[in-house]
Order: structure tokens, then C-alpha cells, then sequence
């Protein structure tokens, strides 16, 4: 992103950079020029005995810097822009600092260089995100103290946001937990298999460690096609946002709309004492006294003007909400947009870091082994489940009779078994996993309520691509989100109004006179029975 108004500086700099290999089809004058929002300021520094590399984001719109970094000290020029160098120590910095997702995976790669990631080393970064998620809580329930002891409307209001975050925080909290102890139960599993190498015979374990060397080949190009998206609770926050952004502008609309009825019965009072209090004239009495027709006329000449005062309130509350109308529908089809983003199907695959599948023990009777399915969206444990992984999926063959199975087929039924089972455990990834899934925001009288339904799960072999198993799920859960927020349209003061003046109209047509029409219309749930029910 340039600023256009640095443009010319730009071509020049460019120019002089590039020499005489300046190449015109990737000049930065032939790109889209635009006027940046951000922009990252980056310096390299040489120190006696190095290089420092540091970095400021700053938003350009407003001139707040919004994150630094600076790296240590690289004593080559080289290690820099290397694997684990400045601009992955940076990049690590600043996402931290700017709340932007980088799964495990990808932070193991920046800071160590490494795309294999042991289970000990997930099992102590799973350790610091819960050590990290416990000091923020205890900030939480300090900041929580400190306003319970206010009863300030903006105190209220922001216990109510933290609230929210901290459940939000202990739901992470707990899917770390949960990642430590299926960490844990793998690395016993793992410890076990070593265990049994050296009872292998060593054409099985070069089987074995042929068929690992291929998967792990195969699933590093999987993995650069498998990207990681935004998880779905990231995309229904985004949403919720939009919501709760919608749902103070009505807020807003209802009390300016409150502060234009507060005026309303101002109106009324004065010029009620107006009219009402006037000098008598000849004409309007009677043996000194008023009549009662003058009376009459008075009565009706404030009720007149009441109801005056009744249609300029509501045209005015009308003119306040038509002022927001242009940001609520865009909202609204923003929202809906969402929705219909949140319904269609999407599919998440093991090779990402939302998905995880760990492997039990081989189980005789239905052929297969023990699996476990975790699904993790933007930090939270999301879905569970238990299935089978057929012995069929991996050996491309059915399990054999044990009743009727020769000696010969045992043998190589068991230790096939073996092998795919040391394979499964060590985490080598012969098989990975996808995902079909969906959800679906409930009507609008549950807000914020949101209906996954997960439906299909397919293994497929690593090395060829093929699916070798898929299993149904029809699996359904339902999550409510916190705060709620209800996109439901405000009864408000004008809803009120409306129906207090309906009512009394209809009464007095009925015979009622005013005082017991305005009695019963100040009768919140007469009004709601009388009115509101019959339409």
C-alpha cells in the first residue's frame, strides 16, 4: 500500500534501486496506487557487532502506533531474513501484539525452523497458552472487582464486557487443558510403541519407516494447499460485532427518541396551563362564571393539541430513525451475508491446525482403531468425537476370520497390525481427515443462538489422495453466544405511544370518557392485551 501523494518519490527510489535491471512489468507505478490506512515502518540497524531489525505499525488515519518490535542482535546479515532470523522474530512480536492468529504449527516453524513439531514441544507451548490464559483471568477478576464497587452506567456496562470475555477466556482455558491431556495420552501411546521396537522384525520396521518417509513427503505438500481460514466462532464474532454494532444504533434512535418524549409532556404540561388558564371572555360566560360548553372547548382544544404534539413527536422520532436507516440496512445485509456464509458447508481438514485426531488402541472386534476427533475454532474446543478407523482403511484389505483365518493370514494380519499401529502413534501422517460442516443462526426470538451441524468425515490416504473412508456424522450442537445481542426491532416510547393513543380513541368511542380512557391506557398490560393482541 503506497500513498498516493508520495507517488513520484516512490518511481524514483525505484528506479535507482533497480539500475539497470529495472524491470517496467513489476514497477510499482504499473500496480494499484492507494492511500494506505496502515503502514509498517521498517528499520535495519548496524550495531558493532551485528544487525537490529526493528518495526513499528502504525494506523496512518489516526498516527497511533499500533504495535512495535525489535528483534536482537544477528551478527550476520544473512540471518536476518532466514528461517528463524529477524523478520520471523518480528513477525512473531507483532502478531502477538495485534491479536492475529498463527496456529502452533506455524509458530513451532518461526521461531525453531522446524516444520516437525514433537509432541513434547506441542505439550509445553499447549502449557504456556493455558500459564498465558490463567494471568489474564486473574486481570479480569481485578478489573471485575474494582467496578462491582461502581454503579456507574458505563461501570455496569463494561463489567458486562468482561464478563463476556472472561467466560470466552476460560472456554480457551479449557481447550488447552483438553489439548495437554490428548497430548499426554498420545505421548504414553508413543512411549509404548518404543517399547515394542526392538521385538519388530527389520523387514517390518522397513516397511513401516518406508511407508512414514512417503506420508511425510506427501503430507508437507498437503499441508501448503490446506490453508488455515478464519475459524467459524472467529467468523460468527465478526458477525455478533455487526450485530451489537446495529443494535446500538437502535439504542441510540430510542433515546433520542425518549429525550423527544420528555419534551412531548413538557409541551403538553405548559400549554395545557395555556389554554386552560386564560382570561375568560364575555362570550365564554355565564353570570360571571364560565360555561360549561366554553369548559368543554378548552378540554377539547387541549386534547387537539395533545394529539398535535403527539404526531410532531412521533415524525420527529420517525426523522431520528430514517437519519440511521442507510447504516442499519447495511448492517443488516452485511449480517445476512454472514449468514449465509455461516450455512453453507464448509470442510476442515487435519492438516490445519483446527483439526485434530488422536489414535487409541486397536480394537479385535470392530476391526479397526480407536480414534478421537477434536475440532478447535479460534482457540476453543468446538466438537468431540469417537470413530473407528478401519483396518481395511489402512491395509487396503479386509480384516480376516479369526475363526477361519490360516496361520499364515494371522500372522500377516498381526503384523500389519503392528505396523500401522506404531505408524498411527509415532504421528506419522499416513491418513489425514476432513470435516464437513455448517451452522445456522436460530430465528430471531433466540439471539445470538447458532445450530452447528456436523455431517461428514472422510480419511484419506496421504500418499495417493484417495478417500478410503467416510463416515456419516449427523451430529448437531447448539451454542449460545455471550453477550447476546437481539435483533429483534425496539418496542420503544413511539411503540408505547402509539398504542396508549389507539386505545384511548377506541374507548372513548365506545362511550368511555377520557379520564377512564387515559387510566386504562396508562395500564401497561391492559394496553399490551388490548392493543398488541389484536394486532
Amino acid at each position: 500500500m503506497v500513498d498516493s501523494k508520495a507517488e513520484a518519490a516512490v518511481k524514483k527510489l525505484q528506479a535507482e534501486a533497480e539500475g539497470s535491471a529495472r524491470d517496467e512489468s513489476t514497477a510499482i507505478e504499473l500496480g494499484k496506487l492507494t492511500t494506505a490506512k496502515y503502514v509498517l515502518f521498517t528499520k535495519i540497524r548496524k550495531t558493532a557487532s551485528g544487525y537490529v531489525v526493528s518495526a513499528d505499525f502504525t494506523d496512518l488515519t489516526t498516527g497511533v502506533q499500533k504495535a512495535s518490535a525489535t528483534s536482537k542482535e544477528y551478527t550476520q546479515a544473512s540471518s536476518l531474513y532466514g528461517s528463524t532470523g529477524a523478520v520471523d522474530e518480528i513477525t512473531l512480536a507483532l502478531a502477538g501484539k495485534l491479536g492475529i492468529k498463527i496456529s502452533d504449527l506455524n509458530k513451532n516453524l518461526l521461531s525453531t525452523g522446524s516444520s516437525s513439531f514433537s509432541v513434547d514441544e506441542q505439550l509445553e507451548l499447549a502449557r504456556q497458552n493455558e500459564e498465558q490464559f490463567r494471568k489474564l483471568m486473574a486481570d479480569y477478576d481485578a478489573d471485575l472487582a474494582r467496578l462491582s464497587a461502581s454503579n456507574d452506567l458505563s461501570a455496569v456496562e463494561s463489567k458486562k464486557k468482561i464478563e463476556a470475555e472472561k467466560a470466552l477466556l476460560e472456554e480457551k482455558q479449557n481447550a488447552e487443558k483438553k489439548r495437554q491431556e490428548d497430548l499426554r495420552a498420545q505421548k504414553e501411546r508413543a512411549d509404548a510403541d518404543a517399547k515394542l521396537e526392538a521385538e519388530r522384525s527389520i523387514a517390518l520396521k522397513t516397511q513401516r519407516d518406508k511407508l512414514a518417509k512417503e506420508a511425510a513427503a506427501k503430507a508437507a505438500e498437503v499441508r501448503k494447499l490446506k490453508t488455515e481460514k478464519q475459524g467459524v466462532l472467529g467468523l460468527i464474532s465478526t458477525l455478533e460485532s455487526k450485530k451489537k454494532a446495529l443494535v446500538e444504533i437502535r439504542q441510540g434512535v430510542e433515546a433520542r427518541s425518549v429525550e423527544l418524549y420528555t419534551q412531548m409532556k413538557e409541551d403538553e404540561t405548559e400549554q395545557a396551563i395555556k389554554i386552560l388558564e386564560a382570561v375568560w371572555s364575555s362570550v365564554e360566560k355565564k353570570d360571571g362564571m364560565p360555561t360549561e360548553a366554553a369548559k368543554q372547548r378548552r378540554a377539547n382544544k387541549v386534547l387537539s393539541n395533545n394529539d398535535a404534539l403527539l404526531a410532531k413527536f412521533i415524525a420527529d422520532c420517525e426523522s431520528v430513525r430514517q437519519s440511521t436507516m442507510a447504516q442499519q440496512n447495511a448492517l443488516l445485509q452485511s449480517i445476512d451475508a454472514d449468514y449465509k456464509k455461516l450455512a453453507a458447508v464448509k470442510t476442515v481438514s487435519s492438516m490445519g491446525g483446527e483439526l485434530k485426531v488422536s489414535y487409541g488402541t486397536y480394537d479385535g472386534d470392530k476391526c479397526g482403531w480407536n480414534a478421537y476427533l477434536s475440532l478447535y475454532s479460534d482457540g476453543i474446543l468446538l466438537f468431540q468425537d469417537t470413530f473407528i478407523v478401519k483396518y481395511e482403511t489402512l491395509a487396503g484389505k479386509t480384516a480376516p476370520d479369526m475363526e477361519k483365518a490360516s496361520d499364515a493370514q494371522l500372522e500377516e494380519y498381526i503384523n500389519n497390525t503392528d505396523m500401522y499401529t506404531s505408524l498411527l502413534v509415532r504421528g506419522d501422517p499416513i491418513l489425514y481427515f476432513e470435516l464437513d460442516y455448517n451452522a445456522i443462526a436460530a430465528a430471531k426470538d433466540k439471539p445470538s443462538t447458532y445450530t452447528f451441524y456436523f455431517t461428514k468425515l472422510r480419511a484419506i490416504n496421504t500418499v495417493s489422495g484417495k478417500v478410503v473412508q467416510t463416515s456419516t456424522l449427523n451430529e448437531k450442537l447448539v451454542r449460545e453466544m455471550k453477550p447476546e445481542q437481539d435483533l429483534r426491532e425496539i418496542q420503544g416510547v413511539v411503540a408505547e405511544e402509539k398504542a396508549k393513543d389507539k386505545v384511548i380513541k377506541e374507548l372513548k368511542s365506545k362511550g368511555k370518557d377520557i379520564e377512564q380512557a387515559e387510566k386504562l391506557a396508562d395500564d401497561k398490560s391492559f394496553v399490551e392485551m388490548y392493543y398488541f393482541a389484536e394486532d
